[in-house]
């Protein structure tokens, strides 16, 4: 894989650094969203994180006009955002990097995602958008990283992947995947990583994979594949 592509990434990492000794990490307490709003107009940081209070539609209106906010990652299993939050954020056009976990996202709410120039990461890995709304996502033009799980979404909705212009990584999370869809992925000309989380596919077609795209970074199930050439350790 590309390794200058995935250094590019990195200042949107949040690793967990422990550092060594007898003494047991403290608990650092998440800023409030009002708190990381006022350090984004301060220019201290670029990124809004929220993972211990689930939010709402409502909750969006104070992000709405932030200059600075490039990272905006919503982590509650809890969030009730919706369409209509998803027309929120769409004005955040300097975004690039957007994660929603645990909403009720569908079709609109992809159209009006699939106005924002700037985005190169899209994670919304619970969502209830189908294959008509992630074709909107097509018109984005430096898309690079898509993370989505939908039980609404087919193969037929995801042969359109290769017509995403910058599109390089896809990890797609029970989306019933077979060897029709694998030979489509292997289509998306940039394609550098694929992770598939539930795939139902034959060694035949795995095979077929890799005599295509030999150098393909290749997780199934969260592991890597045997023939992937870029496997290594994972940690405990």
């Amino acid at each position: 894989m590309n390794t200058s592509f995935v250094s590019s990434f990195a200042f949107m990492i949040l690793p967990f650094l422990f550092l060594p000794g007898c003494s047991t990490p403290t608990e650092t307490v998440e800023p409030s969203l009002s708190e990381q709003i006022t350090a984004i107009r301060s220019g201290s940081t670029d990124l809004v994180l929220i993972e211990s209070m689930p939010l709402n539609d409502q909750d969006l209106a104070s992000i709405r006009d932030v200059p600075g906010l490039r990272i905006l990652q919503l982590d509650h299993a809890d969030n009730s955002l919706t369409n209509a939050g998803m027309t929120e954020i769409a004005k955040l056009t300097q975004l690039e990097h957007l994660r929603i976990r645990g909403s009720s996202i569908g079709d609109d709410g992809l159209t009006a995602l699939s106005t924002m120039s700037n985005l190169r990461i899209l994670n919304l890995p619970q969502g209830k958008f189908t294959d008509a709304g992630l074709s909107q996502l097509k018109t984005l033009p430096k898309l690079q990283m898509l993370r989505i799980g939908s039980p609404h979404v087919t193969e037929q909705g995801i042969a359109a992947l290769k017509d995403f212009p910058a599109l390089r990584l896809v990890h797609l999370i029970d989306i019933p995947i077979t060897d029709r869809g694998l030979a489509d992925l292997q289509s998306i000309p940039k394609l550098e990583s694929l992770y598939l989380d539930g795939a139902n596919v034959s060694d035949a077609a795995v095979d077929g994979l890799f005599q295509k795209r030999p150098d393909l970074h290749v997780h199934f199930d969260q592991d890597h594949h045997d023939r992937d050439p870029h496997k290594h350790e994972h940690p405990e």
